[in-house]
Order: C-alpha cells, then structure tokens, then sequence
C-alpha cells in the first residue's frame, strides 16, 4: 500500500498520540523530564462530518480516546515541553470493507504539523498542518489541515477521492 510504503520511509519521527513513558507531574514542563497531563479534544468541521457521511465513512476512536459525539473527539494528552503534545489514542476511518487507523498523534507547534502513526506501519510524519495556532499558558488551540501531499495517501487507503490538500480537518484544543 502507498501510505504503508511511504510510512516506512518516514519512520523516523515520533507522532505520539499515545506516548510512551509515565505522566510525572502536572503543572508546567520542568527540564527533568517531567510530563504535564491534560487532554485534547478533536471536533470535526461540519462540512467534513457531511462529506464523510456521504462519502460512507464513519469514523470512531481507538481507546483510550472517546468519541463525545459524532463529531467530537477527547484523548489523553501530555506535554514533555513547551512545543510538542503527544497523545494516547487515535482515530479509525472506515469506508465499506476498509479502514485506515490513525494514533499516537505528535503536535509539533514548533513546526506546525502532526505526525501520527499507523499500527502494523510505523510513524507518517506530517499529515495534517497546525494553523492558526494559539497557544496559552494552560490551553493551545489549533486547526488541523491536511498536509500537502497527504490528501492522495489518505484517499488511497480509503478508496475515496474525498481529501484535498489543505482541507481544514478538524478544530483541536487542548487543555493542561
């Protein structure tokens, strides 16, 4: 598979969306190591919820996220430093006998993307952008886009023709 063979290739970075390793402490990153836990909600835009249900797609979250509603989506969230947020859960799209799952999440705010990983394949790095990024003492709030190049990997997967490079995904916040 495309996305399989260009995860591969892409493997070196981490886009935890479910890090590794134990949540330390709560409060603002020291430089010991510590975690600050919280957690980041995922709310699809209207207009993709209407185009993935007419384009069949369901799409539901890998635990230990929870789908709030059919729009809305919460996951564990820990932040090792000022500008990345790793994440424990993902996302599964589905589309008739296909589905492409989606973890471990990493925001980058320093860069301005998301890599996240596919079981059984590895670390994709960059597939959705981070705009217009608003980060505050406790909460960061962003859109997550699909990254240039991204929209064919994600319709390949799932037999679609519905992302676009650049199409705003999905509205994130997050709070510790």
């Amino acid at each position: 598979m495309r996305l399989q063979q260009v995860a591969v290739v892409a493997i070196a970075g981490a886009v935890a969306v479910g890090a590794a390793g134990p949540v330390v402490a709560k409060g603002k990153p020291d430089d010991k190591g510590s975690k600050v836990k919280g957690t980041t909600s995922v709310k699809l835009t209207k207009s993709v919820k209407t185009k993935l249900a007419k384009d069949g797609i369901t799409v539901d979250a890998v635990a230990p996220g929870n789908k709030r509603n059919k729009v809305k989506f919460v996951f564990p969230a820990t932040r090792p430093d000022a500008q990345t947020i790793n994440h424990q859960g993902g996302l599964v799209l589905t589309r008739g006998g296909t589905s492409l799952t989606l973890t471990e999440f990493v925001f980058d705010l320093q860069a301005g993307n998301v890599d996240v990983t596919v079981p059984g394949t590895g670390v994709v790095k960059d597939v959705f952008d981070l705009s217009r990024t608003k980060v505050n003492k406790k909460t960061v709030t962003a859109r997550l886009e699909v990254a240039p190049g991204k929209a064919d990997l994600l319709n390949d997967e799932l037999k679609t023709k519905l992302f676009k490079d650049g199409m705003f995904f999905a509205k994130s916040g997050s709070k510790f």
